[in-house]
């Protein structure tokens, strides 16, 4: 039982590696995209933190159950609650840089 505990333990973290990866592939893709592809960005940006914290409620149930107790689903843990991005566009009307905040989640 407790080997299994440990393989289960050592997925989780290969799970959260995975996940740093994919947020850093988005973030390199978010600095040459076009507008456009900005877009599509956040909304892959959004699954794939709405996935990890579908894992991460899967992992803490699994571990519950190993050790025979329930656990019931949290809410999206903090660090995948806290998505925002500054970028900066043109104005159309004074053509200035403006400074917009985008908030996800």
């Amino acid at each position: 039982m407790g080997r299994l505990f440990d393989i289960h333990m050592g997925l989780i973290d290969e799970a959260e590696q995975e996940f740093d990866i994919a947020i850093a592939i988005i973030r390199f893709k978010w600095k040459y995209a076009d507008p456009d592809a900005r877009m599509t960005l956040t909304d892959e940006e959004v699954a794939v933190r709405n996935d990890r914290a579908r894992n991460i409620n899967d992992a803490y149930r699994l571990s519950a159950e190993l050790r025979g107790q329930t656990y019931a689903d949290q809410d999206i843990p903090p660090r995948l609650q806290i998505v925002s991005s500054v970028r900066k566009k043109r104005s159309k009307s004074m053509n200035k840089p403006v400074e917009v905040q985008l908030s996800l989640l």
